[in-house]
């Protein structure tokens, strides 16, 4: 089921997103959250193990789940993010991430 999900996300590719004036392409990832510290939130890319900090997060995604405590570590979620840009420039792979949306999956212990 994991992989079911992982190859819809890749299949969906990025979703336009219109903030402000400002477009800016969104990131779709299957990652499991590792943690957070003053940098950010740690997530792990499902399919390629690689961790991925995001320095910011939509004040209204912690309202949905607040990363702060341990409740939802080693979860797996579907992360909506963009990368944060200054106006005019084109946006840097390595640039600041920001989460814009989270989903939960939920994950059957047989997986």
């Amino acid at each position: 089921m994991k992989n079911i999900i992982i190859a819809l996300a890749l299949l969906m590719g990025t979703v336009g997103t219109t903030k402000a004036q400002d477009v800016q392409k969104a990131v779709i990832v299957i990652a499991t959250y590792s943690g957070n510290s003053t940098d950010g939130y740690y997530f792990t890319n499902d399919l390629d193990q690689r961790g991925i900090l995001f320095a910011q997060i939509e004040p209204e995604v912690l309202n949905k789940y607040d990363l702060n405590n341990n409740t939802f570590l080693n979860k797996t979620f579907r992360v909506t993010y963009i990368i944060d840009t200054e106006a005019g420039k084109a946006p840097d792979p390595k640039g600041p991430k920001k989460i814009i949306d989270l989903t939960l999956i939920n994950q059957s212990d047989d997986e």
